[in-house]
C-alpha cells in the first residue's frame, strides 16, 4: 500500500494527522505518525512534540520564505523604473529595470523576478536557464495577478506553465505615485528548495499540501502532485482548468496506485 493511500487511510479512519494552516500561502502542513508509534511514546506527549514541530516548520515557511520580502516588493512596486515599463513608457526588458529587478531577485533568493501589464502581459523579466525569459508571456489568469490587480498583495502555489518548475508567487500592485492608479503587477517567483531541505530533516512523513488537496512538497517524493484525498469529479475537473499544477509530474486524470492523482 502506497503512502499517499495510507496518508488518506489516516485521514479517514482518525489515525493522526496534525494540519497547520499557513496563512500567507493558502497550504497546509501535515505530518502524519502511526498509531502504533503514538502509543508506545505516549500518545498525549507525542502529540504536543509533533503539534510543536508542525508548527515550527509552518512558522519557518511564513516568516523566512513568504514574508521577507514583503517590504521591498512593495518598495519596487514604486519605483519610478517598474512603473514605467509596466505603462509602456519605457521599453521591455530595459536594462534600468533589469538591473533593479536582478538585484531583488539575488537578495532574497527568488527564481524570477518580473512585472506585467494591466493586461497580465509580462514586460520585464529577470532571465533563466541562460537566456530564456517569460517577457511576452500573458499569466492574466493567475490568481497572484488578479488579486494584485484588485488592489491586494498575494501568495500563490503553482507550477509554472512556463518553466514548469514549483513556485511561490509573491505579487503585489504597481502603482501610478500620484494618481494611485493601478498600472501592473510585480512578482517575485520563490523556489521550494529551502521547503524541500526543512522538510527532509524529519524522517516522519511530512507534506505541505495546497487549498485544493494537492501535495507540492514532501519528504516522500512519491508523494509530490498527488492529491492527499480523493475529489469529486467537478472538483477535478476545476483543478484541471486552473492550470495550477498543469506541468507537474503525476498529473493525470486517473487514480494511481498508491495514491490519487488528478
Amino acid at each position: 500500500m502506497g503512502r499517499v493511500r495510507d496518508l488518506r487511510r489516516a485521514r479517514l479512519n482518525g489515525l493522526v494527522v496534525l494540519l497547520v494552516g499557513l496563512a500567507l500561502t493558502g497550504v497546509a502542513l501535515v505530518l502524519h505518525m502511526a498509531q502504533r508509534g503514538l502509543e508506545s511514546l505516549g500518545q498525549d506527549n507525542a502529540l504536543t512534540a509533533q503539534r510543536g514541530r508542525t508548527r515550527e516548520i509552518a512558522n519557518h515557511i511564513e516568516s523566512a520564505i513568504a514574508t521577507r520580502s514583503r517590504r521591498v516588493k512593495q518598495r519596487l512596486a514604486d519605483m519610478g523604473n517598474v512603473l514605467d515599463v509596466a505603462l509602456g513608457s519605457a521599453k521591455p526588458d530595459n536594462p534600468e529595470v533589469l538591473t533593479v529587478l536582478e538585484t531583488a531577485k539575488r537578495a532574497f533568493d527568488a527564481s524570477l523576478a518580473y512585472v506585467l501589464n494591466r493586461e497580465g502581459l509580462v514586460v520585464a523579466c529577470t532571465p533563466y536557464e541562460g537566456t530564456k525569459t517569460l517577457t511576452g508571456e500573458n499569466y492574466r489568469f493567475r490568481p497572484y495577478f488578479v488579486d494584485a490587480m484588485a488592489g491586494k498583495d498575494s501568495v500563490y502555489t503553482a507550477v509554472g506553465v512556463t518553466t514548469g518548475a514549483r513556485g511561490l508567487y509573491s505579487s503585489s500592485p504597481v502603482r501610478d505615485g500620484i494618481t494611485t492608479e493601478l498600472m501592473g503587477v510585480l512578482v517575485f517567483k520563490g523556489h521550494f528548495d529551502e521547503i524541500d531541505q526543512l522538510l527532509a530533516k524529519h524522517q516522519e512523513p511530512i507534506a505541505l499540501i495546497s487549498n485544493n488537496g494537492v501535495i507540492l512538497a514532501s519528504n516522500r517524493s512519491d508523494w509530490l502532485y498527488r492529491l492527499a484525498y480523493p475529489i469529486s469529479e467537478k472538483q477535478r475537473a476545476e483543478l484541471i482548468a486552473s492550470r495550477q499544477w498543469k506541468a507537474g509530474r503525476g498529473c493525470s486524470t486517473r487514480r494511481l496506485a498508491g495514491g490519487w492523482a488528478f
